[in-house]
């Protein structure tokens, strides 16, 4: 009988697609067309990240001494050329705090910010091209309008 490996345990904070796919459907058929109305167009049903982009936030977290990770909805203003008033998130860095409470870490307050973004720019054949452009960390691919047929397994 061959060795067996045994299976990896799933993460504690595992949904099943059931749960997962009535969470979309609420979303869909409640919230997702009073945004879509407000804004004249399609708005954002999902985002896509890169594994680049979260092992790179992972590296973040790690830096920073970081807790865990606070996600905000937000939306692209009115002039961004090509998301124009569409959901987005961002993603915050947060630590405990003598409270016992998750505080933002905001990066522009912390002492080696200006060090780090020289070093960001300096080294800027290392960044993605996307980051360039954009000039936002948190940037994914936001569906729609950055959709392709086929790629969903959820509604």
């Amino acid at each position: 009988m061959p060795d067996q490996v045994p299976s990896r345990p799933l993460p504690f904070f595992f949904i099943g697609r059931q749960a997962a796919s009535e969470r979309i459907l609420e979303f869909q058929n409640t919230k997702h067309p009073l945004l879509t109305n407000a804004i004249g167009k399609q708005d954002t049903k999902s985002i896509w990240y890169s594994f680049q982009h979260i092992e790179e936030m992972y590296k973040e977290l790690v830096y920073l001494n970081s807790d865990g990770l606070r996600l905000y909805l937000g939306a692209y203003d009115e002039n961004h050329p090509d998301f124009a008033n569409q959901l987005c998130i961002i993603m915050v860095p947060t630590f405990l705090n003598t409270s016992l409470k998750h505080e933002d870490i905001i990066l522009e307050e912390l002492p080696d910010f200006a060090k780090r973004i020289d070093n960001t720019l300096e080294n800027a054949k290392e960044i993605p091209d996307l980051f360039k452009v954009y000039k936002d960390f948190n940037y994914g691919s936001p569906c729609p309008p950055v959709c392709f047929e086929g790629e969903f397994r959820f509604p």
